[in-house]
């Protein structure tokens, strides 16, 4: 497959800046941020980020790297080792992250990548490198992993409605992808050296969802294979790019170990005084987790209604308890939010695919009520309010 290749010069001048640039945590130059030390967003950014130090994190926090216009990458890595990118939406760009020569040892992680010509690309021997819990959505290439690149890891990323769901292609050999969801990608996944990678964990015999897998549980092959109803598919194996242990159900991150899936910014009001809402929803098995932080100067009492549905099954409510969050400080010059996190547990009689409905409900201004769901009153002349976390969420649970 053809790749292009326009801007290599762009990149090449970019990492030499970095080790000319002398400067405090960030600097701009020529709507280019250079990032030295560990950084965490306060605000959306809408400028290229190259990075020009190893073992730093920077933590998005929510907020978006946005292309303004026409940009080559969102964040630019060269030569770069021990860095951690993680929580940022990262929309619009040519290439959302771009690692290049011998980028080791890094980190993308909890990251929602979409509307990008490529979500993520790694190319020019980049290895040891860990893709896990990223959101990679309606871009032309979700995952690129090209040239040399070895031994890399994507595990719990879930990759849709992407032109390609990920490609390994130039002699990346020994890579382990297993534990990822592909929904909905045309081609879900391309791999010129398929037999030098492994598309399933070689120790645990599971491997990930495809959309488009076709096959059935019935035990009727050898070995794992003959296991009935274990969540791993018996039948049309090897699936794309030789995936021996296709999972029948979509595999969901334990939030544990993940951040938060479907990340989204929420403004209450457009003031700053009152609540602003940065949210997430993750299911963990049977239970519901949801992340709530608030970025406005009041707090609130805030509680989570969620809608369980599926084929056959009639739709169920279930309700957190009930929790305040704090408004959000000043810390120096950054604004640290209230955060809390809330959770209900759902009951189901056997494995299945559910519908999530979730909605956040908050009153404001002295609120002693210790339940405030369903049909909402204003309390002390303020209101009471709901917002949408994430219309529908399609999750699964193995029992």
């Amino acid at each position: 497959m053809k790749k292009i290749r326009a801007g290599m010069l762009t990149l090449i001048i970019a990492s030499t800046l970095c080790m000319a640039f002398i400067a405090p945590a960030l600097a701009e130059e020529e709507s280019t941020i250079y990032l030295h030390h560990d950084y965490t967003f306060t605000h959306d950014i809408y400028e290229s980020i190259v990075v020009c130090a190893d073992d730093i994190v920077i933590d998005g926090n929510g907020y978006r790297l946005q292309c303004p216009g026409f940009g080559w990458y969102g964040f630019y890595l060269f030569g770069r080792t021990g860095v951690t990118i993680k929580n940022v939406g990262i929309e619009g760009w040519f290439y959302g992250i771009y690692l290049t020569w011998h980028s080791d040892d890094n980190t993308l992680s909890g990251n929602a990548i979409s509307y990008n010509m490529v979500g993520i690309y790694l190319e020019n021997d980049c290895d040891g490198n860990t893709l896990s819990g990223n959101t990679v959505s309606n871009n032309d290439f979700g995952i690129d992993v090209w040239a040399n690149c070895d031994d890399n890891t994507l595990i719990d990323n879930t990759i849709s409605n992407n032109w390609i769901g990920i490609e390994l292609s130039f002699w990346s050999i020994h890579n382990l992808i297993y534990h990822n969801n592909f929904l909905g990608n045309p081609t879900q996944a391309y791999d010129t050296n398929a037999w030098a990678n492994d598309w399933h964990h070689p120790d645990l015999l599971e491997g990930n969802y495809w959309s488009d897998y076709p096959g059935v549980d019935d035990g009727s092959g050898t070995g794992k294979h003959a296991i009935a109803g274990d969540g791993i598919g018996d039948t049309d194996i090897p699936w794309t790019c030789g995936d021996d242990y296709p999972l029948m159900f979509m595999w969901i991150i334990d939030p544990a170990h993940a951040p938060e899936l479907y990340m989204r910014r929420r403004g209450a009001h457009g003031g700053g005084a009152w609540p602003e809402w940065h949210v997430g929803l993750a299911c963990w098995n049977q239970t519901l987790y949801v992340r709530i932080m608030n970025y406005g100067e009041m707090g609130a009492y805030v509680e989570v209604k969620f809608e369980v549905s599926a084929a056959g099954l009639t739709t169920q409510e279930y309700v957190s308890d009930q929790a305040w969050i704090d408004a959000a400080t000043w810390v120096e010059d950054d604004i640290v939010p209230g955060e809390v996190v809330v959770s209900a547990t759902f009951h189901v009689d056997a494995p299945g695919v559910f519908d999530i409905g979730a909605k956040l409900y908050c009153k404001f201004w002295g609120v002693t009520e210790k339940v405030f769901y369903g049909e909402l009153e204003p309390v002390l002349g303020g209101e009471a309010v709901s917002r949408d976390i994430a219309t529908k969420y399609k999750v699964v649970t193995h029992l």
